[in-house]
């Protein structure tokens, strides 16, 4: 079984959520180890302080959770972030956030309310004789100033120390307009599964024709390869045995169709349908919309060429019943994979339960990286902005105005 260095291997719902109060999210009936932190009060209504670890940040032990194995910030005091319409309108007002470090890292923990769970980014879907990709996924973005220097003219104009994010949204998309910002695109569907926030970077590159122009990935890979081959047409599918469970798609895990699934859907609707149900939900017969999350190719193979299954195939290639039962329910639109070199910088877990997200971020406080900003708890304040995306990739809510991550000594 794959799995990723960053990620747990198997995707389970917390038991509890506690959005803005006591530890965050828990599960399973165990009590997360516990660090110790100053808990000092911020500067000003506009700063984040990030509490100086006073001794080793624990772990989250918390068996089956997502969040098992991140660090564990329960004992931080969360401040509340207000986050207002920027592009569009989502509805979500603030995120709590706890921050801490040590002599290595700084830590984020980020909780807000959102309705639903939104993890199917390009989800791919096949109607029996074509496929369509739609949906999106939830995010959480993060930006810091590298040197010192961004500015920009969106809005009323400033630098991004004076006026935030509003600073850099421009009507051609969000960019500096000199400097350069450090940017951790947490992203449900693509990032999270496989440990990681997508580290990228900001700058003033402008292409009327591509609003993401100044969106520039860091050395390195990143987490997902796009799962959409020719007509939308899957490059991967289920084969069983997914360590991260239905809604995501590891590459080394996926194969491609096993046969052609429009003949397989064709045979499926004649001999198949009556007993096991129309949309394969069941009926007589066993429900087969997930079989392929659970049972390999080889597997179905062998169930439909022998046994009382043989009879019913009617001299249809195995491989098409097989490859049809390999698009449902759906098939994720990226193939997860493990990030390498600056792009894999940045950690994140994330949990989703209870009406909200809990995310945990961590990065060293010195990468060595020319495209990632450099925290020093000694040398005072920082900028930063938050953003929030729900279902969506451009429109947001997002800290308005100048915010800081103060350092307690």
């Amino acid at each position: 079984m794959v799995r990723f260095a960053g990620a747990v291997a198997a995707l389970a719902v917390l038991t509890a959520v506690v959005i803005g109060c006591g530890g965050g999210a828990s599960g399973g009936g165990v009590t997360p180890t516990v660090g110790a932190f100053t808990n000092a009060a911020p500067s000003n209504a506009r700063a984040i302080v990030a509490q100086k670890a006073l001794q080793a940040i624990g772990t989250r032990q918390m068996p089956g959770s997502t969040l098992a194995g991140a660090p564990n910030l329960s004992a931080v005091t969360p401040q509340a972030v207000t986050v207002g319409a920027a592009s569009g309108d989502n509805g979500i007002t603030q995120v709590n956030v706890r921050a801490a470090y040590d002599s290595n890292n700084l830590y984020f923990q980020c909780d807000w309310l959102d309705a639903t769970e939104s993890v199917k980014k390009n989800w791919l879907v096949f109607n029996g004789t074509t496929w369509s990709k739609s949906g999106d996924e939830d995010r959480l973005a993060l930006f810091f100033d590298i040197g010192g220097t961004a500015a920009g003219n969106g809005g009323d104009g400033g630098t991004f120390a004076q006026k935030g994010c509003q600073a850099m949204c421009h009507a051609d998309g969000m960019r500096t307009t000199s400097g350069t910002l450090d940017e951790w695109h947490t992203k449900m569907a693509r990032s999270t599964p496989a440990g990681y926030s997508d580290d990228k970077w900001i700058d003033n590159t402008v292409n009327p024709a591509d609003v993401e122009a100044g969106h520039h990935g860091d050395a390195g890979q990143n987490t997902y390869s796009g799962n959409n081959g020719a007509n939308n047409v899957p490059k991967l599918v289920w084969n069983g045995a997914m360590s991260l469970g239905a809604n995501f798609l590891v590459g080394e895990e996926g194969v491609a169709l096993a046969g052609d699934p429009v003949a397989g859907a064709t045979a499926y609707a004649a001999n198949c349908a009556a007993c096991h149900g129309a949309q394969a939900q069941g009926g007589a017969g066993p429900a087969l919309a997930s079989y392929l999350l659970s049972h390999s190719v080889s597997t179905a193979s062998t169930k439909i060429t022998t046994g009382t299954m043989a009879a019913y195939a009617k001299g249809v290639a195995p491989a098409n019943y097989v490859a049809y039962l390999q698009t449902l329910p759906g098939v994720p639109g990226s193939a997860l994979r493990e990030a390498q070199g600056s792009r894999a910088d940045v950690r994140a877990r994330a949990a989703y339960a209870n009406g909200g997200w809990t995310v945990i971020i961590w990065r060293a406080l010195n990468t060595g990286n020319v495209d990632d900003v450099v925290f020093n708890p000694a040398g005072g304040a920082i900028p930063i902005a938050l953003a929030v995306m729900d279902n969506n990739g451009a429109a947001h809510n997002g800290t308005q105005g100048p915010w800081t991550v103060e350092f307690a000594q």
